[in-house]
């Protein structure tokens, strides 16, 4: 069982019995998925998003950019929720996929502000919360 706390949309000291390991981080932070409903509701919604759709976002840009919103970008052969982390000189970004909590430099064009491309995915809740371990037992 692990017990966590996080600053997110979960109760702290929430104890979940499933959790994925998402992404570990060089500093140790560790980031993880809890299986829950409303993983699976995101995922399905994660699901929807269009190639066609982005591609005709992506042309009507570029659009501006700041470090608060959460822009869509393309991830693995599909697309992830992304937050800006830095900016670099050089027309990248360092982003942080909220939903699974790896770094990423990619373009700036790359990046489309998510409540355009679909309003229902832009407004759910980071599933990665940022998880501190208290205790963690084999049971």
């Amino acid at each position: 069982m692990l017990n966590l706390t996080s600053n997110n949309s979960f109760q702290v000291g929430s104890v979940f019995r499933e959790v994925k390991l998402s992404h570990v981080d060089p500093d140790g932070t560790i980031f993880v998925q809890m299986n829950t409903m409303y993983f699976e509701a995101f995922k399905s919604i994660e699901r929807t998003v269009s190639p066609e759709k982005f591609m005709e976002m992506k042309e009507a840009g570029p659009y501006s950019l700041d470090k608060q919103s959460i822009y869509i970008t393309p991830w693995e052969g599909a697309y992830g929720r992304a937050q800006i982390q830095s900016f670099r000189n050089d027309g990248e970004v360092e982003i942080q996929f909220i939903d699974y909590g790896n770094y990423q430099i990619v373009g700036i064009t790359d990046l489309i502000p998510c409540d355009l491309v679909s309003k229902m995915f832009a407004n759910f809740p980071p599933q990665v919360p940022t998880p501190y371990l208290q205790l963690l037992l084999t049971i």
